[in-house]
């Protein structure tokens, strides 16, 4: 590449010695071929620290790849993890109780604004016999019409949609899930949605509350 330069710089030079009208065409020139061959060089240099860090800089903006297969990075959405709280409610959730400040195991939803208060503990699944999975849903500000709110499920978050055993969830209820494991509870109201992660484990695991 660098032999090719000096050529072309060359020729100019001999093409600048006929040309009088610039007068440091073959100047210019020279200063041209170093340019492109520091840039060459630049490049070149750099490309093992990219390589290694899978970074690269193309035209549109930096592009991540994963082991240089061209992968990017999706954004997805978390996995279905429930979290169960056992501690103070929230001021809003705790009309109906007798103690100022209640103590309940209690699942977020993913806006904060609903809570599941498990009344019995562990919900399990198939059923107790002789406990019954009841949860409590409050909302800090329900929709006007709470029956205009339905909930389905999926196992982990992305098996099929499941709508059996699934009350309206606003105020007391039963929640009886198909099977144990992680189950995403979608709420979808006119004009709103929202989701909670609920867990159900085999009866003979379940613990009262």
């Amino acid at each position: 590449m660098n032999d090719l330069d000096d050529q072309l710089a060359g020729a100019f030079e001999r093409l600048a010695e006929r040309a009088p009208h610039h007068p440091d065409l073959a100047g210019l020139t020279r200063r041209r071929a170093r340019r492109r061959r520091t840039i060459t060089a630049t490049v070149l240099a750099a490309a093992p620290v990219l390589a290694a860090t899978g970074l690269w800089v193309l035209p549109n903006g930096p592009f991540h790849s994963k082991g240089g297969t061209g992968d990017v990075a999706v954004t997805s959405e978390p996995p279905c993890q429930s979290v169960v709280t056992r501690a103070v409610l929230p001021e809003w959730a705790r009309t109906g109780f007798s103690d100022a400040k209640p103590v309940m195991p209690f699942v977020r939803s993913a806006s904060g604004k609903v809570v599941a208060i498990l009344f019995t503990g562990d919900l399990a699944s198939p059923p107790r016999k002789d406990v019954a999975n009841k949860v409590l849903w409050v909302w800090q500000q329900p929709p006007a019409d709470v029956t205009s709110i339905h909930a389905s499920a999926r196992l982990n978050g992305t098996g099929p949609v499941v709508t059996a055993g699934l009350p309206t969830p606003a105020g007391p209820s039963y929640v009886d899930l198909p099977s144990p494991g992680c189950w995403r509870l979608t709420l979808t109201w006119p004009g709103g949605s929202d989701s909670i992660d609920l867990r159900a484990v085999p009866p003979a695991k379940a613990t009262a509350r």
